[in-house]
């Protein structure tokens, strides 16, 4: 029905509802114009362990995969819940909000940085083949 809903949705891995076809989801949501229940799931990938920004990088990386049932995202609003790990993989910082810069010091006392966080939504494709 194309309805939006106005306000920000938030999703975890942690929550977890029974789904439209039985299976667990991460999120259930209810259209309020046509009044439709669609399903939200964050998906583990092969490289799951690869989905994080890369140091010096300028590309845009994959943080996270969604599989959505009757649901269109628009829009990705950065918050808390990320970790973060130093360049020596030794050093990690767990739930930090990187909705701004973002700055701390590892375990060598050296300092790491987080900054200009951006978000957006990419269709992925599966086996060679887009997602339409």
């Amino acid at each position: 029905c194309s309805d939006i809903t106005p306000s920000a949705v938030g999703i975890s891995r942690d929550m977890e509802v029974e789904g439209i076809r039985g299976a667990s989801v991460n999120m259930q949501i209810k259209c309020k114009g046509c009044g439709r229940v669609n399903d939200v799931s964050l998906t583990a990938e092969e490289n799951d362990d690869d989905a994080a920004f890369v140091a010096d990088s300028d590309e845009w990386q994959r943080i996270a995969t969604f599989e959505c049932r009757g649901v269109d995202p628009q829009e990705y609003e950065i918050r808390d819940g990320y970790f973060v790990v130093a360049k020596d993989g030794k050093t990690r910082f767990d739930d930090e909000d990187l909705s701004e810069d973002w700055c701390e010091v590892d375990a060598k006392g050296l300092p790491i940085s987080v900054s200009n966080v951006r978000a957006k939504f990419a269709a992925a494709s599966k086996k060679g083949k887009k997602k339409k």
